[in-house]
């Protein structure tokens, strides 16, 4: 009995976990189809407003630069962040065999 309890509660906790993780991406997508109000109002069914949100959105910022501008970070990051563990890995490893 303790065991199914244990168990229970586990699950209890990761359904709460998965909830909690997978809502804001819904919640992202649920605003992108309403509109404003909708969104301040909080609505959680989807609305008719995407393409026009969209359009809006197209206008109002320069999104395919954004776009690139979080590629070159990310790609610029990931070299550097390769760089420096490997030379620490390197120094690890170089020092592991010398003492």
């Amino acid at each position: 009995m303790k065991n199914r309890l244990l168990m229970g509660a586990q699950y209890l906790f990761l359904i709460i976990a998965a909830f909690l993780s997978a809502f804001p991406l819904f919640w992202m997508l649920v605003s992108a189809t309403n509109t404003s109000v909708d969104v301040i109002r909080g609505t959680l069914l989807p609305g008719n407003y995407l393409l026009q949100n969209l359009k809006s959105l197209l206008a109002a910022q320069d999104v395919v630069r954004a776009l690139v501008n979080s590629f070159r970070n990310a790609v610029v990051l990931t070299v550097v962040s390769l760089i420096i563990t490997s030379l620490a890995g390197y120094g690890c490893e170089i020092y592991h065999d010398n003492h």
